[in-house]
């Protein structure tokens, strides 16, 4: 506060008056005592309009807190309920701020095991530890039901993000319907890279997904994809699943790691202390009974941010393209068919990507039209005499020129659309993801 302020507001009346020349008796402020206690000057200095005036107090850092990362529970009708069980327990005592389910919450995504899994976590949600999920390949490959059943038995949505207490967390949902494989689809990541713009890029950054990413055997088709939205952020952390393995590895200079099952007896406390600016990973693994291990120091880093140390290819052992093999020295071009293709770099557990190339086509086949959709594709085009229809991923239907591809009309629906769309007289009929059936004007696309 200016000194010519801190001495008016605490001048004696006398001396007031006599600065202001007022002849009238003045009264002292019953505002602001004249030996006031911090609150007493806060207060009546507020209420005095001088609050631009006052030092601002120090704000507190979050305080240290812990997570838990589990993955791939399996829980069946019958099937690793008791093993599930004893590791939840030792979960469950240490108190976590929450925990997050990495994927495979189920063995097969039918209600009853969803069942099963409510009620293995249910004594601990009453002791206020929050569950996070992600979907993973069991949970919508062999059920009929796919995500609706996940969404419903999780209460989850297929991905989210969340802040705590200064950090912000990422669930990411890589699974397709009928598939073990993975994909990042494109409705989701338009959304990613909206949600990291809101979060800036100082925040530190916790990515989970179920299908790994960043290693040996590509299990995510678009991974580089969400590279390249991740990259410009703090990313601290990627928490992996599917695999059943406990590793630790670097991706463009991420941390990753993987856990086996949690019925296995693997899980991840994380330890993050806002004050020393760290986060630490401690495993358990061992034997799923209660007790017969304790967590151990696996891996430390920074909530900071700054650069990460790269893999070069100076520095990498081994290069691979696409999904080959991985070889010694420069990868051999010759046997590459045409088309668009990319380098990988490992040494170790740190692995990395290059740029990526194109080797030309022998020009005896033209590209007449492409047009980008906004989501990928799973069913079969169908022709209506001089246009096309697609359904998309990520939740619409598509009427388009069939020659030159130019959008004549685009539906939505509620999810993701898996089916063929049917022309039926002057509708076009197609089911989608969220359990309804939905028919356009085939002229239009009015629903």
């Amino acid at each position: 506060m200016p000194s010519t302020l801190m001495g008016t507001l605490f001048a004696s009346p006398s001396s007031m008056l006599a600065r202001s020349g007022c002849s009238q008796t003045l009264h002292p402020c019953p505002l602001i005592a004249m030996n006031p206690t911090r609150r007493e000057f806060l207060a009546g200095a507020a209420a005095a309009g001088l609050a631009p005036y006052l030092p601002a107090r120090p704000v507190a850092a979050p305080a240290p807190f812990t997570f838990v990362f589990m993955s791939d529970t399996h829980v069946g009708l019958k099937g690793n309920l008791v093993q599930n069980e004893a590791m939840l327990a030792e979960i469950g005592a240490l108190k976590p701020d929450f925990v997050i389910n990495g994927g495979d919450v189920t063995d097969y995504g039918w209600s009853g095991e969803y069942a099963n899994y409510r009620a293995l976590i249910a004594p601990h949600e009453r002791a206020n530890i929050p569950f996070h999920h992600l979907a993973g390949n069991h949970d919508v490959r062999w059920s009929p039901l796919g995500p609706k059943a996940y969404r419903e038995g999780t209460g989850d949505p297929m991905f989210t993000s969340f802040d705590h207490k200064g950090c912000h967390f990422v669930l990411l949902d890589s699974t397709v319907p009928l598939s073990h494989y993975g994909h990042f689809e494109a409705k989701m990541l338009r959304w990613l890279a909206r949600d990291l713009e809101k979060t800036g890029p100082k925040m530190p950054v916790f990515v989970f997904t179920h299908h790994w990413v960043g290693k040996d055997g590509i299990m995510v088709d678009n991974e580089v994809a969400l590279l390249e939205i991740l990259k410009p952020y703090n990313v601290v952390h990627i928490f992996n699943g599917h695999g059943h393995s406990d590793l630790l590895w670097t991706w463009d200079g991420i941390a990753n790691t993987m856990n086996k099952g949690l019925y296995q007896g693997s899980w991840m406390r994380v330890d993050i202390d806002p004050v020393a600016g760290t986060a630490g990973i401690a495993r358990r693994a061992g034997e799923p009974t209660l007790d017969a291990a304790k967590p151990q120091p696996l891996w430390t880093g920074s909530l900071k941010g700054g650069a990460k140390e790269m893999l070069t290819p100076e520095r990498a052992r081994l290069h691979r393209i696409d999904n080959g093999p991985w070889v010694e020295g420069a990868p051999v071009l010759a046997s590459t068919v045409a088309g668009p293709h990319r380098v990988s770099l490992k040494t170790g557990t740190e692995y990395a990507r290059a740029k990526g190339f194109e080797i030309p086509t022998d020009r005896k086949t033209t590209v007449l039209a492409s047009r980008k959709l906004k989501g990928g594709v799973m069913s079969h085009l169908r022709l209506d005499g001089d246009r096309v229809l697609v359904s998309q991923m990520g939740g619409a239907v598509l009427c388009a020129d069939a020659e030159t591809l130019r959008p004549i009309w685009e539906a939505t629906t509620g999810d993701y659309c898996h089916s063929s769309p049917e022309v039926c007289g002057d509708l076009v009929v197609v089911g989608s993801a969220d359990g309804k059936m939905y028919a356009f004007d085939r002229k239009s696309g009015k629903e």
